[in-house]
């Protein structure tokens, strides 16, 4: 996740980019869910405008694949077609 908060790389970044995070809060490799915060804290603090980030509680690194991967999916689906309507009128 470090790279990803280079402010070089996140400059090169459409600020109205829509973008969801999600993660476990049992996920290891996303640090318990604190590496997913940061992340998302680091878009919102380079001006990005359309972000999300959902931490499940009990879920490990493979969220879909998760007792719970309804919820996900379902929240996954939700987004897209939020962030499908938010470009869509923008682009109109």
């Amino acid at each position: 996740l470090p790279a990803l908060t280079e402010p070089s790389r996140l400059a090169r970044l459409p600020k109205d980019l829509p973008i969801y995070l999600f993660s476990g809060s049992e996920d290891p490799v996303g640090d318990r869910g604190a590496g997913v915060r940061r992340l998302h804290g680091s878009y919102r603090a380079a001006g990005m405008r359309d972000t999300r980030c959902t931490i499940y509680p009990g879920a490990r690194h493979e969220t879909l694949n998760e007792t719970n991967r309804e919820q996900v999916i379902g929240d996954l689906l939700e987004w897209c077609e939020q962030a499908l309507q938010t470009v869509t009128h923008a682009a109109a």
